[in-house]
This record gives structure tokens, sequence and C-alpha cells, in this order.
């Protein structure tokens, strides 16, 4: 189990500082740059979900080694992204069906292809980090603005945390057996990491919905849950 915890706590530390980089990056008004840091989330996040179904893959990952080059051929024999998505996709064809390996693969192709524009500079996502394009607001985005892909773009966010969420919390109870109890503040599990921090997702749908919105929607809910207990 240590070694389980150590791979878990390596990556919810990077997850969780680009999530918060993308957070900040939002309310500057700075998407184009989020979506570059949004790609880097979607590839952590395959990375772990790899790890945790394929525990061949750990000698590899924990490789003793210091020398860039050596380390460079062993990402790329064993872990650049191609290799870990088909890996996965096929996991989760095993663990849930053909269905649900379309839907995820379809999410996840369809996420990462369109931020990766940003990284490898498109044509596409030149003019938008540059650019508003809405039809009736012309402008240029010099220091940041708003425009209408910014909601999309925080619901794809919100929703792929929930996604990942899930599949990496039904892998760790069901391939090794650790308690729920685990997944809190107070549980083995450090830094309310595993939780993906809900001051974190409250704090991206009050950019979503507006916080007068949002303070309304979730008094709504937690009155029900009051109504419910």
């Amino acid at each position: 189990m240590p070694r389980l915890f150590f791979i878990l706590d390596t990556f919810y530390i990077n997850i969780i500082n680009i999530l918060i980089c993308i957070k900040d990056l939002i309310i500057s008004a700075q998407e184009p740059s989020a979506r570059i840091l949004f790609r880097s989330f979607i590839e952590y996040s395959d990375q772990l979900i790899y790890l945790l179904l394929n525990h061949e893959s750990w000698k590899d990952f924990f490789i003793d080694s210091s020398d860039d080059n050596e380390l460079s051929k062993n990402w790329f024999k064993n872990f650049k992204p191609s290799i870990i998505s088909q890996y996965m996709f096929n996991q989760i064809n095993k663990i849930y069906g053909k269905e649900m390996e379309k839907i995820y693969k379809d999410i996840r192709t369809a996420y990462y292809k369109r931020n990766s524009q940003y990284t490898h500079v498109s044509i596409n996502a030149i003019y938008h980090s540059a650019f508003v394009l809405d039809d009736d607001n012309f402008q240029k985005k010099l220091g940041g603005c708003y425009d209408s892909s910014m909601k999309d773009f925080l619901f794809n966010v919100i929703f792929y945390i929930y996604l990942n969420q899930f599949i990496i919390i039904h892998i760790i109870v069901s391939d090794y057996s650790l308690p729920l109890r685990h997944f809190n503040q107070n549980g083995n599990i450090s830094a309310f990491l595993f939780g993906i921090g809900n001051d974190l997702i409250y704090e991206l749908l009050k950019l979503v919905f507006g916080e007068s919105d949002f303070n309304k929607a979730k008094e709504k809910y937690e009155q029900q849950k009051r109504n419910d207990a």
C-alpha cells in the first residue's frame, strides 16, 4: 500500500495545483492559457488511471535513474499518451462494457484534441487566443477577455473532473479493497486530494453560473438535504 499512497499523493498534488491555476487563469479571463493546462490535467489523470489499472507499469514508473536521456526513453517506451490512452480504453471496456468505453473515448478524445490546439499553436487557437470572435462582440483579448466559449470550457473541466473521479474511486475500492474512509482529510490519502477539493469545484461553478445564482442553488440543495435527513 505505501507505493499506492505515494502514487496517489504524487499525482493529486500535481492535479490540484493544475486545477488551482486553471481557476486563477479563468478569473483573470485567460481561457486560452487555461486550456493548455487542461490538456496537462487530462494527461495526468490518464496516467494515474493507467498506473492504477496496470501494476506491471509500476516498475517502470519507479525507475531509479537521474539520467535525462534514460528517463526520456522510458517515458516514450512506457508512458507516452498514445500507449496510456489505448490501454485505458481497453480496460474501461473490460470493466464497464463497450458502450461506456465509447462514451469515455469520445469525450476524452474530443477534449484532448480541442485543447491540444492551444499547446501546438494551431491557426484556430491563435485566432481564439487573440480575438473575441462572437458575432455581436469583436474585440482584442490583450490582457484577457471573456467570451461565449468560457462557460463551455468550464463545464468541460468540471465534468471531466467528476468523470475521472468516478473511475478512479471505483478502481481503488474494487481492485485495492481500500475503504472509502481513506478518502477524506483525516484518512491516509493526504491533502483533501482525493476529493479534488470541494472549494475548488464551488469556485468553478460560481464562475459558470454567477455567484448569486450559485449561492441560491447551493442553499436550495442544502435545504433539501436537511429536509431529507
